[in-house]
């Protein structure tokens, strides 16, 4: 049939494939991880390079971008803006149903990793030149994974929620670029070499975070089956699993499994809440309750000493560039991508709702899996029941949690490792299967609503995202995944501020006149109208006998009516 993709669904063949946008990324990464195989101790040369070169002359630059955070976070809350709503339609969801996608997005099998080893990292390697497993490490160490996993850190997601929020919903454009956000700021150049730049920076904020993901989850898998059956946890291991996870979204694309995805993705959920509830309790809740506490007050206490803290002298072996600077970085790397799932599910919601319920929800979730599983490790160390130190220091933090797990009492011990488990091997298949699938999204020229993006654009890049990742495993050791992320998120940094300048600048003053149109249209059709906010609309004066000036359009004012019929159209 004339215009049918071959490849799968409408509109996702080679014809509609963007060329820049797909060839560009796609090279540069399989030619980077090709270096990493070819040329490995060049490659771990010019990664501590890098490393060093980003943090030490630009890692200040995010630490100003995320004190600035706080403040436009106070403002989209306790502001006007607060009330203004994304769209006159019915939220899509309940809202316990929106809690719970909300609570979802924030587990994942890296969480998993960095709840249960975290606070034990920086407690062997305490800040402020403090002596490693001293009580004041502890205090330290457990203060700063609330504070790198905190509010701020996290909340970055909610504020780039609201401008994709205002996007899709209230100016209603189908498209996740993020070029389109800044076109208010750009104009024509959306879509020229400027706006295809954007693009492919936030295409690779998303391949080095979840390239970084990859690479940090895998191994922990790898171990948890060499605990099961003794297999070795080499390379071999490890690129077995993720070419597996790449065979299983292939057969996913061609042979029809998408809901067994989507089930799975639900199972993840499920598996990670039963895992921490029976370390929860199984541990000592009144411990874990006073650390809790005694770390959230050190952390508050200490804010803007820990944000601005950039050890200057050399006296502290870099400790805020390979833990603050390197979080975020891999929080800006994820913003763009998390933050347009968080709108996309924020239909109808105002940016109050989405500030307070994204921002707390996912912090929250964050903190259950460093008290629950930190906190029980911490336990663990504190009792002496193994040489956790010994341990990680002779076979690594994959081991030292997989020998916490297995100290759990009676048959637990079992249990949760095998719940660990499946749980990092669904993580796999979804964050391969959902980031192909943005990934090809944005590399298709025009794709609708009711279509899907090609197949073989989806396969090759879950083909990229595996190199990545094995490549990260291939080189060892944290450097290299800090880099990626350091690297990737300093770019895309770059990006969210266009978005958010174009945004406040521009597109926030159009707000109640798209608005209007939309409940317009929906008194035209009387269908009725959800929100009394919404109907305040109309009961406001009209500027001109034509209707309030409507947004621009490409440089020119239109009237509501001429918008609405565009829209329409």
């Amino acid at each position: 049939m004339k215009g049918k993709d071959k490849s799968g669904g409408k509109g996702g063949g080679f014809a509609n494939l963007d060329k820049t946008l797909f060839f560009i990324p796609m090279i540069l990464v399989l030619a980077l991880s090709m270096a990493v195989f070819l040329f490995p101790e060049g490659s771990n040369n010019v990664i501590n390079w890098v490393f060093q070169f980003t943090t030490e002359t630009m890692g200040w630059t995010m630490q100003i971008f995320y004190f600035i955070v706080i403040f436009i976070m106070a403002y989209l809350i306790f502001g006007k803006i607060g009330k203004k709503r994304f769209g006159a339609e019915k939220p899509e969801f309940s809202n316990l149903a929106w809690y719970g996608l909300l609570f979802t997005g924030g587990t994942s099998a890296t969480i998993v990793y960095w709840g249960a080893i975290d606070w034990f990292m920086r407690f062997e390697a305490p800040p402020f030149g403090l002596t490693p497993f001293s009580d004041e490490a502890f205090l330290w160490g457990t203060s700063y994974t609330l504070f790198d996993w905190g509010t701020a850190s996290l909340g970055i997601y909610s504020v780039v929620a609201v401008a994709f929020g205002f996007l899709f919903f209230v100016k209603r454009e189908e498209t996740n670029r993020p070029s389109v956000a800044c076109e208010s700021l750009l104009k024509k150049r959306t879509y020229g070499p400027l706006g295809k730049l954007i693009d492919i920076i936030y295409m690779f904020g998303i391949l080095g975070g979840v390239g970084a993901s990859v690479g940090l989850s895998t191994p922990l898998l790898a171990e948890l089956l060499h605990s099961f059956f003794g297999w070795e946890n080499d390379i071999v291991l490890n690129a077995g699993l993720i070419v597996f996870w790449t065979v299983f979204f292939i057969i996913g694309v061609y042979g029809g499994l998408k809901k067994t995805v989507e089930m799975m993705s639900n199972w993840r959920m499920w598996l990670i809440i039963a895992g921490m509830l029976i370390i929860f309790l199984c541990s000592n809740k009144t411990f874990v309750l006073h650390t809790f506490m005694d770390s959230l007050g050190n952390m508050l206490a200490n804010y803007f000493r820990m944000n601005f803290y950039s050890d200057f002298l050399g006296t502290d072996g870099g400790y805020p560039y390979a833990w603050t600077i390197f979080f975020y970085g891999w929080w800006l790397a994820y913003a763009l991508s998390t933050g347009i799932y968080i709108a996309r599910i924020s239909r109808g919601r105002t940016v109050r709702e989405v500030m307070i319920a994204g921002t707390g929800i996912t912090v929250a979730c964050i903190y259950a899996h460093h008290v629950f599983l930190g906190y029980y490790t911490a336990e663990v160390y504190n009792s002496g029941v193994i040489d956790l130190v010994g341990i990680y220091s002779a076979e690594g933090a994959y081991a030292a949690i997989v020998a916490v797990w297995q100290t759990l009492p009676g048959v637990f011990g079992t249990i949760v490792p095998i719940l660990m488990a499946l749980l990092i091997f669904i993580s796999g298949v979804t964050v391969i299967n959902g980031t192909a699938y943005s990934l090809a999204i944005v590399s298709t020229k025009k794709l609708k609503a009711t279509e899907e993006p090609g197949r073989f654009n989806r396969v090759l890049w879950a083909f990229s995202l595996g190199a990545i990742g094995l490549a990260l495993i291939f080189l060892g050791g944290l450097k290299p995944v800090q880099t990626a992320c350091v690297c990737t998120g300093l770019l895309t940094m770059i990006v969210i501020i266009l978005i958010l300048y174009s945004f406040f600048r521009y597109d926030t003053k159009k707000w109640d006149s798209y608005m209007k149109v939309q409940v317009r249209e929906k008194k035209a059709k009387g269908e009725t109208i959800a929100f009394d906010d919404l109907k305040d609309l109309l009961d406001e004066d009209d500027s001109s006998a034509g209707g309030e000036p409507c947004p621009a359009e490409n440089g020119v004012t239109i009237t509501e009516q001429e918008y609405g019929n565009k829209v329409s159209s």
